[in-house]
């Protein structure tokens, strides 16, 4: 299911489904999730297959196959009279594929492939006059090994990662123009690269991890253009590097705090460890060495799970194994001082793992890998406002790993249907519906949100079909009965 338009005086839903024939066409169903229908029949001899879709202000763009171009770029307001092939991108049967789009200020980028140029990046308004190939990025026929994958909008401007076969896999920016199509600073000269890794935006500037082949990888900033994109602090001085290393690889993960961004990173000396940056040197520090064992500075561990809940930064941390006196992974939390960072919890003896972290208002609701297996917790950073949620009816158990939210309000798919607002008695089972399972990325997602309702799919014993809920009993129902 993904619920994609966005139109007066009512929000509505378009979603791909197979009919009992098992065609995969486009179809549509109201706000309230009442009734469905097919919109219209864009491959008469098969599959349409429609996929990666992105909402416009009153219309989606996504990507199908009508049986002669192959998949290419269509759009549909959610009418047959208005759902039509964008532009024919490679010309024919063989397919452009648009992937990964993002609709940003009104234009939606994407890649494709138009069989001359190999997969680049190209820009859309809806119109076939205003689709086209911003940029050979890279000459002839073969793709970028590297992108172009999105790394963050500066204003109306995507920036993204590619490796054009020149200058390796640098960060570029575009404003929507094949002129405005630039890389924005050969940070590492040559065929090498300084492979960016986003961590954030913050006051219109980008942050990054990026080697210049003398620093290692290290935190940058930009603004997008070459005069403001420095090196913010040298962390971990040498060729190494401060980006969170543990045996077997490196692991990054960040998260928006206020104008700062919260991050991991190693300097060598405490090891992976919580640091903050407001992308200026003076505002870039370690919050806290949570794991003192400085005669180990090469962990496995990290600080990961970074999620922002009010004023405060949720993670999960290790403060080393319990034989050494430490408590393995537990949740912490963090104002951004060294006296604000604390362990908020102890939830299991010798360690849990987390993951699937989501902030609801100032509190962060995530799954803790106990004993008797993955149980939601909810918590609002202290010892006592920390509770695992347990409410009526069956327990959430591990296969409850489909979820989204709904006015601060998380909706939880595994066993039965659940919802909570990270409290206790804000935590109940809403209803059985049947089995139901997450399918990952974008091409075949099953799950979206439109107004105050979520759809997603579920199997009840006839099939898998498009469900809705709104967070109670009364408001959860299948939508119809398609296949």
């Amino acid at each position: 299911m993904r619920a994609l338009l966005d139109q007066e005086p009512q929000l509505d839903a378009v979603f791909a489904a197979s009919d009992r024939e098992g065609d995969r066409e486009l179809w549509r169903t109201s706000a309230r999730g009442i009734g469905a229908g097919r919109v219209a029949e864009i491959n008469p001899t098969g599959d349409a297959d429609p996929s990666w879709f992105v909402a416009r202000r009153e219309s989606v763009l996504f990507s199908a196959d009508d049986g002669d171009h192959g998949h290419e770029l269509w759009r549909t307001d959610g009418t047959a009279a208005g759902t039509w092939m964008v532009r024919d991108i490679a010309r024919g049967p063989a397919p452009s594929a648009p992937e990964h789009p993002v609709t940003i200020c009104g234009v939606t980028y994407f890649t494709a492939d138009d069989g001359a140029h190999g997969r680049e990046l190209w820009r859309s308004d809806g119109t076939r006059r205003g689709t086209w190939m911003l940029r050979d990025l890279v000459p002839g026929p073969d793709r970028s090994s590297w992108g172009p994958w999105l790394a963050g909008a500066l204003g109306c401007s995507p920036t993204f990662t590619l490796d054009d076969g020149i200058h390796g896999r640098e960060l570029w920016i575009t404003d929507g123009s094949r002129a405005g199509t630039r890389i924005v600073e050969d940070i590492r000269p040559g065929p090498a690269g300084s492979a960016p890794i986003p961590l954030g935006v913050i006051d219109d500037r980008l942050l990054v991890f990026a080697r210049d082949g003398v620093h290692g990888p290290e935190l940058w900033s930009t603004d997008g253009t070459p005069e403001e994109t420095a090196l913010v602090l040298d962390i971990a001085p040498g060729s190494v590097g401060s980006m969170p290393r543990f045996y077997g690889g490196t692991f990054v993960d960040a998260a928006v705090i206020g104008s700062s961004v919260a991050f991991a990173a190693n300097d060598d000396v405490h090891g992976n460890e919580l640091w903050l940056s407001d992308g200026t040197a003076g505002g870039t520090h370690l919050v806290a060495d949570i794991d003192p064992r400085a005669d180990d500075p090469i962990t496995y561990e990290s600080p990961h799970e970074i999620t922002v809940a009010g004023d405060l930064i949720f993670f999960a941390g290790f403060d080393g194994f319990s034989a050494d006196g430490g408590h393995g992974f537990q949740l912490w939390a963090s104002d951004g001082t060294p006296g604000g960072t604390s362990m908020v919890e102890e939830i299991q003896p010798g360690g849990v793992y987390l993951h699937g972290s989501v902030a609801l208002g100032e509190r962060v609701v995530f799954a803790a890998g106990e004993i008797q297996g993955f149980r939601w917790w909810g918590s609002d950073g202290t010892a006592e406002g920390t509770t695992r949620l347990a409410g009526w009816g069956p327990e959430p158990d591990e296969t409850g790993l489909g979820f989204g939210t709904v006015d601060d309000v998380l909706v939880v798919l595994g066993a039965g249907l659940w919802r909570t607002d990270g409290r206790v008695a804000g935590t109940r089972w809403i209803r059985p519906v049947g089995t139901w399972k997450l399918v990952v990325g974008n091409p075949y997602a099953l799950e979206g949100v439109v107004g105050d309702r979520l759809f997603f799919a579920a199997a009840d014993g006839r099939g898998k079909e498009p469900w809705v809920t709104d967070g109670t009993g009364r408001g959860t129902y299948r939508v119809a009965d398609i296949a």
